[in-house]
């Protein structure tokens, strides 16, 4: 029995179907009632003297109110005014929109350094609902979970939440690691907002920021957790797991305005069992228009933007990445989002060129012909290679009508190039007597 049940935790096998999923933190809901995260984006940015982490989740499900846990690294109280150095507040989600739009990939179609009409943005899931403006949270140390607190809040009167056992778990495992829980109260219905939330907790600029990952593997039933974090700090940011770009050879246009970045995304991924993130964008911040990402560039510190996207196995949230930590990356150069891919018609065949022009193997005039020399001869031969006449095969000698009687003009050795000059020849000489 795990310490954070210091009570009974009741689940019965009829609502196993209740159970919770996990984006970053987790969510419990009253009995009977579903919640279940799909998306999870987030911000941290690294002020002078303090790290702010947003957060924002997509969730679907019937529950009209949950609880939302969040692990953040525990600090103790005040002892004399009792206060907490973590903070929390409401943030607009306007603000992670303006940093979705400068950094998401985008691929161009080129052919031979020429841009096609094929151009594609690999964004990281629909677009986001506001979150809920105002905000009613608990933050609980790591000491008082271990007495209990956490428990009688989570069950207290006007929440009655329930927590399954991998959840109880997980906590646990996060008070083990120095992590404490913040309670984001969500009175709202599953479909009509993304929840989104900021917390602050003292750090210097240097400090790694680490993150308690483990709850989002709990109950994804063979799912992945999809994950994005973007960093505002004074360079570039990479995850303590592999952090590299996914490969450009790898990724093709598959219509117009799509390609197979996902599918790629994930193969780079799972090179390494989903132990990796991939490096989507990093380079100086654009000029924001959002007020609290220009607030943000005012402090100074946080001009390089990075973004990092995960796909993140349950396997791996349970053993190498139940903690994730942001770090300064060793290399340090740009990322651009934009990039270019050979267009899907490149190095294809020649475009179709039919069986040949028509204006020369039209028919043959029947006045003023001239005479007929080896070279016009030889033109005729070059022509069909391009194939078969496209009048039907035959070749119309003027006069006739609908070109019957001649034969279909092919190369066929020598023998046939004389024959093809008699014929000439006699057909110039009863043009001329014609004539008379």
């Amino acid at each position: 029995m795990t310490r954070f049940r210091s009570i009974a935790w009741t689940l019965a096998a009829s609502s196993l179907s209740a159970a919770p999923a996990f984006g970053l933190g987790s969510l419990v809901t009253p009995a009977g009632t579903t919640a279940r995260v799909e998306l999870s984006r987030s911000l941290v940015v690294r002020h002078p003297d303090r790290v702010e982490w947003i957060v924002q989740i997509k969730w679907s499900g019937d529950a009209q109110r949950a609880g939302w846990l969040l692990p953040v690294p525990d600090f103790a109280p005040d002892p004399d005014t009792g206060s907490s150095p973590v903070t929390v507040r409401p943030f607009a989600s306007g603000a992670l929109d303006e940093l979705e739009a400068a950094t998401a990939p985008t691929f161009t179609g080129v052919c031979d350094g020429a841009p096609t009409q094929e151009q594609a943005v690999a964004g990281f899931g629909e677009s986001w609902r506001n979150g809920n403006p105002a905000v009613s949270a608990r933050i609980v140390p790591a000491g008082d979970i271990l007495n209990g607190a956490l428990t009688n809040y989570l069950t207290g009167a006007g929440r009655e939440y329930e927590v399954p056992d991998a959840v109880a778990a997980s906590i646990d495992a996060m008070v083990d690691q120095n992590f404490m829980f913040i309670v984001v109260n969500l009175d709202m219905a599953a479909s009509a907002q993304d929840p989104i939330i900021s917390v602050s907790w003292p750090g210097a600029p240097a400090d790694n920021v680490k993150l308690g990952m483990r709850p989002l593997g709990d109950t994804l039933a063979g799912d992945r957790g999809n994950v994005l974090f973007w960093t505002l700090s004074s360079g570039r940011i990479a995850a303590n797991l592999p952090t590299t770009p996914v490969a450009l050879d790898g990724i093709d246009f598959v219509s117009n305005v799509e390609t197979n970045y996902e599918a790629a995304l994930r193969t780079h991924l799972d090179a390494r069992q989903s132990q990796a993130f991939a490096l989507e964008s990093a380079g100086a911040a654009p000029t924001f228009t959002h007020p609290d990402l220009v607030a943000f560039a005012a402090e100074g510190g946080t001009g390089y933007l990075t973004r990092l996207r995960g796909s993140l196995l349950p396997a791996a949230l349970e053993n190498n990445v139940a903690t994730t930590t942001l770090r300064p990356a060793a290399d340090l150069s740009d990322y651009a989002n934009a990039q270019t891919l050979e267009g899907r018609m490149c190095g294809g065949a020649m475009p179709d060129m039919g069986t040949g022009p028509t204006a020369d193997m039209g028919p043959v005039p029947t006045t003023d012909m001239g005479a007929v020399g080896p070279a016009d001869a030889g033109d005729i031969t070059d022509d069909v290679g391009f194939g078969v006449d496209p009048d039907g095969g035959n070749v119309d000698e003027g006069g006739g009508g609908g070109g019957g009687g001649g034969c279909a003009v092919r190369p066929q050795g020598p023998f046939a190039g004389v024959l093809a000059l008699l014929g000439g020849f006699l057909a110039v000489t009863l043009g001329r007597r014609r004539r008379r």
